[in-house]
């Protein structure tokens, strides 16, 4: 079951109980603003944030080595943000240590770390970078651009928009587009005629992947779509084809050589190092459930051979960093310097294995070598 704690970011009534619980506990009236609540009347909560976390390794790798705090950008939540813009690779959803996808919030959430082994998310060398077509490029930055706009405005609002708000400055761009012709603006759009005029008269609102479409077509921002509309009157109004709006990801059936593609995971399995179930996929073309549903056991035998691998490597860093830990505390040692944890930390360079049980145990066993803790 997919968990539901994503929803604390949302716009539904959990967000506004969240939010108003924990600013009376800590006095502040502020907090509401790390939440989408005040888009209540403006963004519906279907399709607007995931369901599972998602990360940049990259960020996470730069901000641990400068120092800075390491956190989950609420524009890492929404459905419609799947790259960073900054590295230009799509976000992780997986876990490269356990494969498994991570709740928004769990008993054991830690910036930068996975809620379910605890292994640190900011090794870049367990994620292979994926190539992003021009035009995802293209859209993804324009989409972060307006949704980080959206973001930063949320703390000027001097009241909560009214849910008229978008039906209103909808019925303005059709006005402006195809003198009100609503079937002409929905054809124009690709969108259904029925859900426009549903949208335009106030009886719904649209998910947010829909109004950005309609902003990119008509080549305004999103804040200019939702408090002023009338920008589209300075100009000559104009509908971008929609084609070029977002790229398309439509998958078409694959027609599989079952004896090809079984061949071809048994020569996996002699593969080294051995690759996940995921790049295996990538590399024959074909969806990795379909290959799962159709060769369970040689599937199920591949990945199974991953995470052995992905263990061993784990291990084998571990071990690296209790000799590490080891070295340079008899270094410090030597230097008539107490070498403590914190110390040490400064000195390693993953310091986030200190949270492996082990590498701790090392420093301790150390000390107590060196006389300064009792056995």
């Amino acid at each position: 079951m997919k968990s539901c704690t994503g929803v604390l970011n949302s716009t539904g009534q959990m967000a506004w109980d969240f939010v108003h619980a924990l600013e009376n506990l800590t006095l502040r009236h502020d907090l509401r603003y790390l939440t989408l609540v005040q888009w209540a009347n403006i963004l519906p909560a279907k399709g607007l944030l995931r369901h599972s976390r998602v990360w940049c390794s990259a960020c996470y790798k730069e901000w641990q080595r400068n120092q800075r705090i390491v956190y989950e950008p609420l524009l890492w939540s929404f459905s419609v943000v799947s790259i960073c813009q900054q590295h230009q690779r799509k976000l992780s959803s997986i876990c490269p240590f356990c494969q498994h996808e991570l709740s928004p919030l769990s008993w054991h959430s830690q910036p930068g770390y996975c809620s379910k082994c605890h292994c640190w998310l900011g090794d870049e060398d367990t994620i292979s970078v994926q190539e992003i077509d021009s035009g995802e490029l293209k859209w993804q930055a324009w989409v972060i651009k307006n949704v980080g706009e959206l973001l930063a405005y949320t703390s000027h609002l001097s009241d909560v928009p009214v849910r008229g708000q978008v039906a209103r400055a909808l019925a303005a761009c059709i006005s402006q587009t195809t003198q009100g012709n609503i079937t002409e603006f929905a054809r124009k759009l690709g969108l259904l005629k029925s859900a426009v005029w549903q949208w335009q008269s106030s009886k719904a609102l649209p998910q947010l992947l829909v109004i950005l479409k309609i902003c990119y077509a008509l080549e305004i921002s999103l804040l200019e779509f939702l408090f002023d509309p009338e920008i589209l009157g300075t100009g000559k109004p104009t509908i971008k084809a929609v084609q070029n709006s977002s790229p398309k990801f439509q998958h078409h059936p694959v027609q599989f050589d079952t004896p090809k593609v079984q061949k071809s995971l048994e020569d996996v399995l002699l593969e080294e190092p051995p690759p996940s179930m995921e790049s295996v996929a990538k590399r024959f073309k074909i969806s990795a459930r379909s290959m799962r549903r159709r060769f369970p056991q040689l599937c199920t035998a591949i990945s199974n051979r991953y995470l052995k691998h992905r263990e061993k490597l784990r291990e084998a860093k571990i071990e690296q960093s209790c000799a590490e830990v080891r070295q340079i505390a008899i270094k410090l040692y030597n230097k008539g310097i107490d070498p403590t944890r914190n110390y040490i930390s400064g000195h390693l360079s993953k310091p986030a294995y200190f949270r492996e049980p082990s590498v701790s145990a090392a420093l301790t066993s150390l000390r107590k070598e060196l006389g300064l803790e009792e056995s």
